[in-house]
Parts: C-alpha cells; sequence; structure tokens
C-alpha cells in the first residue's frame, strides 16, 4: 500500500512539472544596449568682427605709399562694408563687421617679419594684408605661409613671386609688374619713334626687377640703352644722373623707383632743362597728386607705370567717382586703388560663399573663385591676377587726365611725345 502511494505521487509529481514546462513561455531575449548619442557639434566660437592686421610702413622711406596709396582706399573699403552690417559668415549666422589691427614697420623688412608674426599669433587677426612695396612683399610671403595665415596683398609688384607664388599658397600677389609693363612701354618708345634711352633704378627689389624686365624689353625693340645707373632709396639729389642723360641726348629718360625719388627727378629735371622726347617714371607719377604738385601743363606727356581711366568701363568710372566724392579730385591715384577695390570685393564674395573664416577653407576659395568686380571678372591663378584682366600697364597725362596708353583695345587715348617742360 505505501509503495502504491508514494509511487502515485511520483507521478503526481512528473504530470505537474510536465504541465508546467509546456505552458511555460521562453524567457524574452535581453534588450539590446541603446547606442550611444553622437556628442552635439560644438558651437563656434563667440566672435563679434572680422580683424585684419597690416604691418605697414608708417614712417621711413615707403610711408608716402602707405599714406596716399593704401591707407585711403582701405578706409573707404571699411566704411562701405560696415555701413552694410558687415560682411555675412553663414558660420555665425549674421554679419560681422570688419576691423583692422595696424602696426609701423617703419621701412624695415625685419621689423614687418616680427609684427606679422605678432598679429597672427598674439593678436589671431584672421588674416593679413600685405606690407609696403615690392621687397616687403617679397620676404612676407614666406612668412605667411609659415605662419598659415592668409595674405592679402596691396602694393608690390615682385615679378619674381610670380614664378614661385604657387610654392606658397597662403599668399597672392595683386599689382602688375615689371615683366608685363616694361614691354608696353617699350612699344608704346618704338611707336612714338625713340631710339635712345636712359635708365635710373632705384637699389631694392622694385628696381632691379624693372631694371632686368625693361632693359631687355628695349634692346629687343632696337633701342640702345645707353646709360645705366642705381640709385639708393631716399636720394637727395639725382642731378648727376640728370646731367649725365641729357649729356648723352637720350629719347627717352626713365626712372624706375618710388614717390620720392620720381618726384625728384621731375623737379630737377625742369630745373636742368633737360627735355628728353619720353619723360617715364614708376611709383607715384600715376597720382594726381604728382600732377597738382607740378601743374598740369608741366606734367603733359609724363609717362608712368599703372594704369586706369575713367574710359576703362562704366565700373572702373563709379568707383573713381565714389573716391573722388570721399577725398577729393587730387586724392586719386590710377594704379593700385582700382587694384585693392577689387580685390576687397573678391574677398567679401568669398567669405560669404565659403561661410566661415577658417583659413584653409577660406582660402581653398579666394584661390578658385571669380567674382564680379568694378572692373569685370577678378581671379586668382596659381596666386597671380591674369594680365588680361588689368584696365591698362602704362599711362600718360593728356591735359590734366591719366590716360591708359597700352598698344590695343585697352588705350583710351593716343601717347604724344612730351612737350618741353615750360618755362
Amino acid at each position: 500500500m505505501k509503495n502504491k502511494v508514494l509511487f502515485g505521487l511520483l507521478v503526481f509529481v512528473v504530470v505537474v512539472a510536465f504541465l508546467l514546462g509546456a505552458c511555460a513561455k521562453p524567457a524574452p531575449a535581453p534588450a539590446p544596449t541603446p547606442a550611444p548619442k553622437p556628442a552635439p557639434a560644438p558651437a563656434p566660437p563667440v566672435k563679434d568682427a572680422i580683424v585684419i592686421g597690416m604691418a605697414r610702413s608708417y614712417s621711413g622711406p615707403l610711408a608716402p605709399i602707405t599714406k596716399f596709396v593704401a591707407e585711403p582706399i582701405i578706409d573707404m573699403w571699411l566704411d562701405e562694408v560696415n555701413a552694410r552690417g558687415g560682411i555675412y559668415v553663414a558660420e555665425y549666422g549674421k554679419k560681422l563687421p570688419v576691423k583692422y589691427i595696424k602696426y609701423d614697420d617703419k621701412s624695415d623688412r625685419g621689423t614687418m617679419v616680427k609684427l606679422m608674426e605678432k598679429l597672427v599669433i598674439e593678436d589671431k587677426v584672421d588674416l593679413l594684408f600685405g606690407p609696403t612695396g615690392t621687397g616687403m612683399l617679397f620676404a612676407a610671403v614666406p612668412v605667411a605661409n609659415k605662419l598659415e595665415a592668409i595674405l592679402l596683398p596691396m602694393e608690390g609688384g615682385a615679378a619674381s613671386l610670380k614664378t614661385m607664388i604657387s610654392e606658397f599658397p597662403w599668399a597672392f600677389t595683386l599689382i602688375t609688374t615689371g615683366d608685363v609693363q616694361g614691354p608696353v612701354l617699350a612699344d608704346v618708345c618704338v611707336e612714338l619713334g625713340m631710339k635712345t634711352v636712359a635708365m635710373t633704378y632705384c637699389e631694392d627689389l622694385h628696381g632691379y626687377e624693372y631694371r632686368d624686365s625693361v632693359v631687355p624689353a628695349f634692346v629687343a625693340r632696337g633701342i640702345d640703352v645707353v646709360m645705366l645707373e642705381s640709385h639708393p632709396l631716399g636720394i637727395k639729389d639725382l642731378s648727376p644722373v640728370l646731367k649725365k642723360a641729357k649729356g648723352l641726348k637720350v629719347d627717352v629718360f626713365y626712372c624706375a623707383s618710388y614717390p620720392a625719388e620720381n618726384y625728384l627727378a621731375t623737379k630737377q629735371a625742369i630745373e636742368l632743362d633737360f627735355n628728353p622726347k619720353v619723360f617715364a617714371m614708376n611709383v607715384g607719377g600715376c597720382w594726381n597728386s604728382f600732377r597738382d604738385m607740378f601743374g598740369a601743363n608741366v606734367v603733359e606727356g609724363v609717362i608712368a607705370v599703372g594704369a586706369f581711366s575713367e574710359k576703362s568701363g562704366p565700373g572702373v568710372k563709379e568707383f573713381r567717382d565714389k573716391f573722388i566724392a570721399r577725398y577729393g579730385e587730387g586724392a586719386c591715384e590710377h594704379w593700385g586703388h582700382i587694384c585693392y577695390w577689387v580685390m576687397f570685393q573678391h574677398f567679401e564674395n568669398c567669405v560669404d560663399k565659403a561661410g566661415t573664416l577658417d583659413p584653409e577653407k577660406l582660402r581653398d576659395v579666394l584661390a578658385t573663385e571669380t567674382s564680379d568686380t568694378a572692373w569685370g571678372p577678378f581671379r586668382w591663378v596659381n596666386g597671380v591676377v591674369p594680365t588680361e584682366l588689368y584696365c591698362g600697364q602704362m599711362g600718360q597725362w593728356l591735359k590734366g587726365m591719366y590716360e591708359v596708353i597700352d598698344p590695343g583695345a585697352k588705350r583710351t587715348a593716343t601717347p604724344i611725345i612730351k612737350p618741353p617742360w615750360p618755362k
């Protein structure tokens, strides 16, 4: 009996276990661990302005270029941009005004380099405007490349930079150079029937490059270079050079230098009654202040490098009228001002297109974008402005106006042989 009871209990337990096992649901699989949410993108740093740094010559022999050429056009552009609220930068979702930090390099290259480093490393500017003059620009380009800082040039036409600028992707060139202007000047001299030339040039990269470009251009066209003399920057007396050229009875006298030396050459040529058929110069000769200093009748027929005329196109005339309305007719110059203005327009367009002030991204847009500007299309090709985009290369004072005399479609007036200096 006892064994039957135990057997029955065993059967009951087995049956219950079977039924419970059959009815039980399988345990659910463990829920997957949710993937962590990506961290939100960092907000762009707070920024209230686009800051441009400049180490330029506000004193020393190069100071007149900053005072009369660069500073007026920079100030005019800044006022116009900031009157519109600044430049829109998508990264910040707003317009940022533009301001600049400037230091005086005292016309000294070593000082200029140190100040560039200060602007980038300590002041943390968004980009740099170039220094004053050819030699300074040549020295600044590798520094900007080392600092990985965008360098937008002002004046400074270093022809040697054009062949090497692709090695320095952080810098650009702007002003046209002697290797382009020399042949144009020589062509004009051939057109006027000139046979001999005397040239003096400053002992600076600017002068050396023009010597090396202009002399071969004259020789290739059958014009004899019968005198070639250098002079130091800041020279106070060019009369020995002028007297020598006068004694040689040259057809052409050409002073490849900066404003102080070119103005001195003009003053002393008048005093010495030295009257070559072509009297040509470099920087400063295209300034209205040059005309006003000596008088329109005195500078009639004087030729200088760099050229645009109010006849060069409606955008150029609009720019010129705007500049004169602000500063007066005497402040206008006919070389760098229009170049700087269209570069500023290009810069605005590229900031808008890039949508950022990230130096590398902005640099790449600056290097490849084409912008519609006051003189028409503006662009850089391998860091260089294509020659065909300029309004002109050489100009001449004719009836008080500065006219483009390049042979070809850009000419705005026919060149003349310079009349004698009035008595």
